[in-house]
């Protein structure tokens, strides 16, 4: 078998081996490769700016709550709630990552909002938060921490002074529980109820409106430190006689809420 090696000079004669075509494939190829270059930095960065923020699953409360743990970080107790009303109906609005601070009566709630559907990309002051129990106490937040990306806003909303009596709920009552027959009382009631009946117990509501529309109302002044002043009377009467007067209304507790322990975590 005669073996045919490289021809130096059928190479030179290949009329399309020229310095011009070679430079034309040299062309093609680095438009090939910036081309993948922009595609992939574009999939990169739709990515990592999608992505949802790491203060949003964290405990962050007031500073009242941050001292307790730092003085009894073996006695602090942290719930975590997850409640079945958790969206709004298009989806706009989306609670998550809810807290309670027991020793200190202390309600952190995770909010995600649309931005351009809600608030014109606004982040910080473009919602306001209410907390109403089913005594009809009202509570404003205490601390208020944001952080977006390109299509959502998160807040980290904390209220003060909410004494949920856990030691009525069900799921409570679940894990305290020694007796086998209680055991199954309450194993009972669970299915029975599947998680949605309060069976007249405590409620907790959270109200979300745009802040702009809700400073027009006439219940609502601001004073001389930016702190809403409000007549809680007339908010109620609206509510109960307007259920468009609010953008977004979620129960978050009752007494067959999902709740048990996590450890608690900050950052300094």
């Amino acid at each position: 078998m005669d073996y045919k090696g490289y021809d130096e000079e059928e190479e030179l004669e290949n009329p399309w081996n020229t310095e011009g075509t070679r430079r034309i494939k040299r062309i093609f190829k680095a438009i090939f490769y910036s081309i993948s270059f922009v595609v992939y930095a574009v999939l990169f960065f739709i990515f990592f700016t999608s992505c949802e923020p790491g203060m949003f699953d964290k405990m962050f409360f007031t500073e009242k709550t941050r001292e307790f743990a730092r003085q009894n970080p073996e006695a602090i107790q942290i719930y975590k709630i997850r409640p079945k009303d958790f969206m709004n109906y298009d989806g706009s609005i989306e609670l998550a990552h809810i807290y309670y601070a027991k020793n200190t009566e202390e309600l952190e709630v995770g909010v995600k909002y649309n931005l351009k559907k809600l608030t014109d990309g606004k982040v910080e002051g473009a919602l306001v938060y209410i907390l109403e129990d089913s005594d009809g106490n009202f509570y404003t937040t205490v601390s208020e921490v944001y952080d977006s990306n390109r299509r959502y806003g998160y807040a980290r909303v904390t209220f003060s002074s909410v004494n949920i009596d856990l030691t009525q709920n069900s799921y409570y009552k679940y894990n305290e529980i020694s007796d086998y027959d209680s055991f199954r009382r309450v194993q009972s009631s669970l299915t029975a109820s599947g998680g949605d009946e309060n069976d007249g117990g405590s409620s907790y509501y959270l109200y979300i409106f745009k802040y702009d529309s809700f400073i027009k109302r006439d219940y609502v002044n601001i004073d001389k430190n930016g702190r809403l002043q409000i007549d809680y009377a007339a908010l109620k009467a609206e509510l109960e006689e307007n259920e468009y007067a609010v953008l977004s209304k979620h129960e978050i507790y009752n007494n067959n809420t999902v709740i048990y322990l996590e450890d608690y975590q900050y950052d300094d």
